[in-house]
């Protein structure tokens, strides 16, 4: 993790697609945002992570807003 970001975030940005169900399932906060007001949905959106993944992150920010 660096510059103020979540491990979420931080496994959205690197596309670690293996450690960020595990994080959706501990319940990580997906909505913390970093410094320039991004979350991991965004990153996760922007790096065009698999459709099916961004709908998991999208469904617990919902679910913890």
């Amino acid at each position: 993790m660096s510059h103020g970001e979540t491990p979420i975030f931080t496994a959205a940005r690197t596309k670690r697609l293996k450690t960020l169900p595990l994080l959706i399932e501990a319940g990580a906060d997906p909505s913390i945002k970093d410094p320039k007001g991004r979350d991991a949905v965004d990153i996760a959106r922007a790096r065009r992570l698999p459709k099916p993944l961004v709908e998991r992150l999208v469904e617990l920010k919902g679910r913890l807003a």
